[in-house]
């Protein structure tokens, strides 16, 4: 209901951070509305068909990330907590990780591909769901976002697991409360 509350008649023009946005429905509705009003729009990390869009490059901060934990850090068995499977962002995320795993001769299991929705409960229940099946650590868990990093490092400490002392987690966003989190969450900026 939020997304009907403003009377877009009343706006010269709209600046939409859709990729924050959960919902197919909730994108239609703007595609819609825009073009029914033809009011001017932009669209902020996030391609919306028929509107001017402005993105970072998610591929390539998740590759560096993902190199690093792999040739730094030796990390081989990698849980991936990602947002929603169709998310633009989700993608090029996860195919960074695809490609830094086969370039360096390994491959990440469907099985240690999670689909979350960038919350912290979702990245908690995937983490344990993943941990109830391997009854084991992977090397490194990676989260495409660092509210979800933040959830799965507070989830393994209630565990008695130190991060990054038994595993590794990172994150995505390089957020002010990511950094401020104890363990502070490694994680990659927009560079906006």
């Amino acid at each position: 209901n939020l997304f009907t509350l403003p009377d877009l008649r009343d706006f010269d023009g709209v600046i939409l951070m859709a990729n924050s946005f959960n919902l197919p429905k909730e994108v239609e509705y703007f595609t819609e509305q825009m073009k029914m009003l033809n009011l001017p729009a932009v669209s902020i990390e996030y391609d919306m068909e028929g509107m001017p869009s402005l993105v970072s490059d998610n591929y390539a901060g998740m590759y560096d990330l993902v190199k690093h934990v792999v040739e730094y850090h030796g990390a081989r068995s990698i849980l991936y907590i990602g947002g929603p499977e169709t998310h633009l962002e989700n993608k090029d995320r996860l195919k960074a990780l695809q490609d830094v795993a086969r370039e360096h001769g390994f491959q990440v299991p469907e099985e240690n591909i999670k689909y979350g929705d960038w919350a912290r409960k979702s990245a908690m229940e995937l983490t344990t769901e993943w941990l109830e099946e391997h009854h084991e650590l992977p090397d490194a868990i990676l989260c495409a976002n660092d509210v979800m990093a933040m959830g799965v490092c507070d989830l393994l400490e209630d565990m008695k697991y130190e991060v990054p002392g038994d595993v590794l987690v990172t994150g995505y966003d390089c957020l002010k409360a990511g950094r401020d989190h104890r363990p502070s969450i490694s994680s990659v900026g927009h560079a906006w």
